[in-house]
């Protein structure tokens, strides 16, 4: 089917950012390349992001305001997003290190964000702690996924569990916004 057309009067279908070879070469055991993956989790009643890295070494890289930012090691688990009709969805387990934040991000209403990115370890100075970023290079993501909704978080002694959700599209009002003369008065002047 082609992306933007309806199906037996079924939803309307989007095309996925990510072509289906990159996912094939993501998904491999082994590449040319190591890619490591970053994960960010933040919510207003944190004073700082919750910075992971997948490896044994922390990294110094630029935050998404482009100051410097360390980016934690860790051992935690995260799969792709789904790619299909539904949501996209991914299971996400870290280490449950930071009792006090984890708890947090339980106990409360509104759920965290987490954004995550893939980037070649060839960006970094491997041979320094914490691994840097190599002079005169600018990092560019292989896959990322931003502002995706943690839920369904369950905290066991060593780990936290929970699901990332993107926003789902199909539970949009449309049109979100009306064109009433309160909010646009030079549309109804005469």
């Amino acid at each position: 089917m082609v992306a933007g057309q309806r199906h037996h009067n079924g939803p309307v279908t989007m095309a996925r950012a990510l072509p289906i070879v990159d996912r094939r070469r993501l998904e491999q055991g082994s590449s040319d390349d190591p890619v490591l993956l970053f994960a960010a989790i933040r919510h207003k009643q944190l004073t700082d992001p919750v910075r992971l890295v997948l490896d044994g070494a922390d990294y110094v890289m630029d935050d998404e305001d482009g100051n410097a930012a360390t980016w934690h090691q860790s051992y935690f688990t995260l799969t792709l997003l789904t790619d299909d009709a539904r949501p996209p969805q991914a299971s996400f387990t870290f280490p449950n290190v930071d009792r006090r934040s984890s708890n947090m991000i339980a106990d409360v209403i509104d759920p965290a964000t987490v954004d995550f990115k893939l980037i070649a370890a060839s960006y970094f100075n491997l041979a320094v702690e914490p691994r840097t970023v190599k002079a005169g290079l600018t990092v560019a993501a292989l896959y990322q996924a931003s502002s995706l909704f943690l839920t369904d978080v369950k905290i066991g002694l060593v780990q936290v569990t929970g699901t990332l959700r993107g926003i789902d599209l199909r539970q949009q009002l449309w049109p979100l916004l009306r064109a009433t003369q309160d909010r646009l008065p030079g549309v109804f002047m005469r």
